[in-house]
């Protein structure tokens, strides 16, 4: 469903945000490193829904947010579907509010870009109280090398439960800055996406344009 408001569009990346934490970083045990990424990946393998051979299926609602190159914001669209999956493909969808833009369609690559695959430096906070979470920071070993995020991730301490994943690449999938924001929950006995924030800037011709979506998911339900 498409709206044309004529409002301006103030589109934040986390860059900013990430410098400043960096600044303020502590210089890791690797060793103690190692084991928290290991055992957040060991459950993200294990238990992420979108990782697992297994068939379930979702509600997602979509809402799109898109600018001129005046950074005037000129459409908003909203969409949602219900998706079904089977691995870690999608299999099939029902419209449920078509979108009235082409960018606004089913989302159809979930998998998750895992900074520690990635050519990245990881850091602890210096606020660190003990509590329940634990934050861990990343910075790309190059800024300019598309691929390689900077960026944080929380998780539970205990059971290693990831909770959010921030992302902000540069010169990355045709676009010269994208920031996303993933927030995790329980779906039945796994984990699953409860919503994405995706940011994104495109050098064009006449200037920039920004785009934002926003991704909510509901409804899970497996097969298994």
């Amino acid at each position: 469903m498409k709206y044309r408001p004529v409002l301006i569009m103030a589109a934040a990346f986390l860059a900013g945000m990430l410098a400043s934490a960096s600044s303020l970083a502590q210089e890791p045990d690797q060793s103690v490193m190692q084991f928290y990424l290991g055992k957040v990946d060991s459950v993200l393998s294990g238990r992420y829904l979108f990782n697992l051979k297994t068939a379930f299926s979702f509600n997602v609602s979509s809402v799109y947010y898109k600018t001129d190159y005046r950074a005037e914001l000129k459409e908003i669209d909203t969409a949602s579907y219900m998706v079904f999956y089977f691995g870690t493909k999608m299999d099939s969808f029902v419209i449920v509010d078509s979108a009235g833009l082409p960018e606004n369609g089913v989302p159809d690559d979930l998998a998750l870009v895992l900074p520690w695959k990635k050519d990245c430096r990881f850091y602890f906070f210096p606020n660190d109280t003990g509590a329940g979470d634990l934050s861990i920071g990343f910075n790309a070993d190059s800024a300019e090398i598309g691929g390689s995020p900077s960026g944080h991730l929380t998780f539970d301490r205990n059971t290693y439960h990831i909770k959010t994943l921030a992302m902000h690449f540069r010169n990355y999938r045709g676009l010269k800055q994208l920031s996303l924001v993933y927030r995790f929950g329980a779906a039945e006995k796994h984990l699953a996406l409860q919503s994405l924030e995706m940011h994104g800037l495109q050098v064009i011709f006449f200037g920039r344009t920004y785009f934002r979506r926003i991704l909510r998911f509901s409804n899970y339900a497996t097969q298994d």
